[in-house]
Order: structure tokens, then C-alpha cells, then sequence
């Protein structure tokens, strides 16, 4: 019991950003939220969710003669301006069958995936925090990775 309030705010931590996760799972299938962030080098990133998935885009330097909803037109410099920092968007979601997408080119890359595949490890944080500490041998460490490859494996296979 040498680290039992540390082990206590563990799992309190992860528990309430499990219900956090639970609750903006809920929401996205009413509403498409999303975060978008221009930085100095205009790199476009968003992260945000949509029926029942998360996602996270990055555009590789967006180019200034590029047009999206961050540019406003600067009449005294004729090119567009960007802002820079986080905004907020919003609107009704559009229903997708949740899946996995991994898309990657030379100017972009695209993460979506359904909200259960970040609930699932969430919750096992929280657990892991009731299990006292103890050793674990060599074979159980071999096992647990082959059961995690196992897992991935079959991931893998569902998505192609």
C-alpha cells in the first residue's frame, strides 16, 4: 500500500477523461465538432469528431494562394491573410459507417478512427491502477505481446 493515493489519482485521471471521451462520443452524432490551428508556417492541423469518430488532419504548408475558411483577403497586401491560433467549428453531423483511414502524402496526413478504439485503452488505464505492483517474469511479458500482436493482427485484417 506504499503508493495507494497515487494509484487512487491514476485512476481517477483516466476515469474522468473516460467520461470525457464517452460524453464527445455521444455528441458527434449530433454534431460534427472540430479544433483548426494555422501556425507561422501554415501548417494547417484539425482535430475533431464526427459520427461516432475522431480524427486528426495536418495540410502541410498551406500555400497562401490556397483557399479554405482560415483566409481573409488583405486588400493592402493583395494576398490572403491567415489567422493563427485554435478555432472552434461546429455544425450537424454527416453520418459515416465509422472506420479506420490512415492517409499520408508529401503535404498531408490523416488519422480517423472510431471513438471505442480510444475509449477501450482509457479504461484499461483505470483499471490498471486498482492491481497492486508485482513483478511480472519474462513469460508474461512474452505473452501480453502476443496477445497484443494478436490484437493488431486482427485489426489489420478487419480494415482490409
Amino acid at each position: 500500500m506504499k503508493y495507494r493515493k497515487l494509484r487512487i489519482a491514476w485512476s481517477m485521471a483516466w476515469g474522468f477523461a473516460a467520461v470525457l471521451l464517452v460524453a464527445l462520443w455521444v455528441r458527434s452524432y449530433w454534431c460534427e465538432d472540430w479544433l483548426d490551428r494555422v501556425d507561422n508556417a501554415f501548417v494547417l492541423t484539425s482535430v475533431g469528431s464526427n459520427a461516432g469518430e475522431i480524427f486528426i488532419n495536418r495540410a502541410y504548408p498551406v500555400m497562401a494562394e490556397a483557399k479554405f475558411d482560415h483566409a481573409t483577403f488583405d486588400p493592402f497586401q493583395n494576398k490572403p491573410t491567415y489567422r493563427h491560433g485554435w478555432e472552434f467549428w461546429s455544425c450537424a453531423a454527416s453520418y459515416d459507417s465509422p472506420s479506420f483511414v490512415w492517409t499520408s502524402s508529401s503535404n498531408s496526413l490523416a488519422v480517423q478512427a472510431p471513438f471505442w478504439c480510444i475509449i477501450i485503452p482509457t479504461i484499461s488505464f483505470i483499471i490498471v491502477g486498482f492491481f497492486p505492483p508485482s513483478k511480472f517474469s519474462l513469460r508474461t511479458l512474452l505473452i501480453a505481446m502476443t496477445l497484443i500482436a494478436v490484437l493488431l493482427g486482427l485489426i489489420v485484417w478487419l480494415t482490409t
